[in-house]
C-alpha cells in the first residue's frame, strides 16, 4: 500500500512529465540557436576581425558575441560583445545579405556612444539555415551619434572570390534546459520533504 501510496503521488508525475519535456523540448530549442564563427576577414592595410556570435533564428537576438579586430594604420582595433541598437530583427537575418552590427559598448547603458568602435558584417545569405556563408562586406569604424545611428567608416573588407567565409552549428540550448532542470529539482526537493509523512502514514501514525 505504501508502495502504492509514493508511485501515485502527484508530485512524482510531474518530476517524470518534467524528465520527459527535458527530453522532447531540448532538440527542439536547440535548433533555434546557430553558432556562427567567422573566418579571419583581413582589411586591406592588415587589420584583422575574427570570432563568433550566436543567433536566435526565431527572434533576431545575438548573444555570446565575442568579435575581435586588430590594429593597423587605419583603425586601432578592438572587442565587439554588443548588439547595435540598430540591429536588425530576424526577418532580417532570414534573407539574403543578413547584417549584423556589432558596438564595442552597450547602448543604453553607455548614453553616449560617439566616437566608440563599431563593425557592420554583411553576409552573402541567410543566418538562419545552418552551414556556410560567404563575407560580402565589413566595414569598421566610430559611431557617429550617441545612439550610433551613423558611423564613420576607417576601413572596409571586400569579398573575393576565395575569400573567408562563416561557419555554424547547433547551439545547445543550455538556458531553458537549466531553468526546466531547476523546476524539476525543487518539485524533487518537496518530494523529499513530504515523504517522511507518507512512511508513517504508511504505518497508521497520524502526522499532523
Amino acid at each position: 500500500m505504501l508502495h502504492s501510496r509514493v508511485m501515485n503521488s502527484p508530485k512524482l508525475r510531474i518530476i517524470t512529465g518534467l524528465t520527459v519535456a527535458l527530453l522532447i523540448a531540448s532538440p527542439a530549442m536547440a535548433d533555434n540557436f546557430l553558432t556562427w564563427s567567422l573566418g579571419d576577414v583581413t582589411f586591406p592595410n592588415g587589420g584583422v576581425v575574427s570570432g563568433s556570435f550566436t543567433v536566435d533564428t526565431t527572434t533576431g537576438t545575438l548573444s555570446n558575441i565575442d568579435v575581435v579586430s586588430t590594429a593597423d594604420s587605419d583603425f586601432g582595433g578592438a572587442t565587439y560583445r554588443y548588439a547595435s541598437p540598430t540591429f536588425g530583427s530576424a526577418a532580417a537575418l532570414a534573407n539574403a545579405n543578413a547584417t549584423i552590427i556589432l558596438d564595442a559598448d552597450s547602448y543604453p547603458s553607455d548614453p553616449n556612444l560617439a566616437g566608440t568602435p563599431t563593425i557592420d558584417i554583411v553576409f552573402d545569405s541567410s543566418l538562419g539555415v545552418a552551414g556556410t556563408d560567404a563575407l560580402a562586406r565589413v566595414g569598421e569604424g566610430s559611431c557617429a551619434n550617441a545612439d550610433c545611428d551613423t558611423a564613420v567608416t576607417y576601413r572596409t573588407y571586400y569579398q573575393a572570390s576565395d575569400g573567408p567565409a562563416a561557419t555554424s552549428a547547433p547551439e545547445p540550448a543550455t538556458g531553458p534546459l537549466f531553468a526546466l532542470l531547476g523546476l524539476a529539482s525543487t518539485v524533487a526537493a518537496k518530494f523529499r520533504r513530504v515523504r517522511p509523512w507518507v512512511l508513517l502514514q504508511g504505518h497508521g501514525v497520524n502526522a499532523k
